[in-house]
C-alpha cells in the first residue's frame, strides 16, 4: 500500500485505541473540559487529517511553486504521489506537535495532552508514535546552533520537507521553515474547531 493511500485511506481501526486506554488509567475522573476533549480524540484526528491536505495544497505547494519561479528549480513537477504522501505525512506529524501547546492549555494538563496526541497519532496511523517518525521527533529535537530552543523543531520541519524533494539547496529548508507560524496558527484553529465546533470560539469551559 502506498504511503498516500495508507495515510488518507481512513482514520478508523478495528482495534481499540491503546492510547485511550492509557488516558483512562491516567485520569479516571476527568474534569468536564477534559472529558469533552478525550471523547473528541477521533474528531481531532480527522480534523487534523483534513487540515494537512489543505495546508499542503495552499501553503507548502504554493511555497514550492514560488521557489520554482524564483530559482527555476522545477520542484513541483517532480513531486509524484509518493513524495506528496511523504510530505503530507511529515506535515501532519508537525501539526500534531504544534497542537501540543494549545491542547495543554485547554485541558490544563500537559501529560494528558501528550497521551491524547498519542491517541490522535494512533487514529491516523494505526500505531502508537515512535521517536523517529512521529511528532515526538519534533518534541525531542535539539540543535545547539540555535540560541532559542523553540527554533530547532522549526528548522527540522523545513529540513525534513526539503529532504523529501531531493533538491540539494540550502535555501529551501529555510524558506519552508518560514511557513511555520502560519501552520501553527492554522493548526490552532483546527484544534479549536475539533474541540469546540467553533474555529474562532472560546476554550472549553469558558463562558461569554
Amino acid at each position: 500500500m502506498g504511503m498516500w493511500t495508507r495515510l488518507f485511506g481512513g482514520t478508523k481501526h478495528k482495534e481499540a485505541n491503546p492510547a485511550v486506554k492509557r488516558i483512562r488509567r491516567y485520569v479516571p475522573n476527568p474534569t468536564p473540559d477534559q472529558s469533552v476533549a478525550i471523547e473528541r480524540v477521533p474528531k481531532l484526528a480527522a480534523t487534523l487529517h483534513q487540515g494537512a491536505d489543505y495546508i499542503y495544497r495552499r501553503v507548502i505547494q504554493d511555497t514550492l511553486q514560488e521557489f520554482d519561479a524564483r530559482f527555476d528549480s522545477k520542484i513541483v513537477p517532480s513531486i509524484d504521489e509518493e513524495k506528496r504522501g511523504q510530505m503530507t505525512e511529515c506535515l501532519l506529524h508537525y501539526m500534531i506537535f504544534q497542537a501540543y501547546a494549545d491542547l495543554s492549555a485547554r485541558i490544563h494538563d500537559p501529560n494528558l495532552a501528550g497521551f491524547m496526541l498519542d491517541a490522535v497519532h494512533y487514529e491516523l496511523f494505526g500505531e502508537l508514535p515512535g521517536e523517529k517518525e512521529s511528532f515526538i521527533a519534533y518534541l525531542k529535537y535539539e540543535n545547539k546552533n540555535f540560541e532559542d530552543p523553540s527554533a530547532a523543531p522549526i528548522y527540522k520541519f523545513g529540513f525534513d520537507l526539503a529532504a523529501i524533494t531531493g533538491l540539494p539547496d540550502m535555501n529551501l529548508p529555510l524558506i519552508l521553515s518560514q511557513q511555520s507560524p502560519l501552520i501553527r496558527e492554522l493548526t490552532g484553529r483546527l484544534t479549536q474547531l475539533a474541540l469546540t465546533d467553533d474555529p474562532g470560539g472560546e476554550h472549553p469551559g469558558e463562558s461569554s
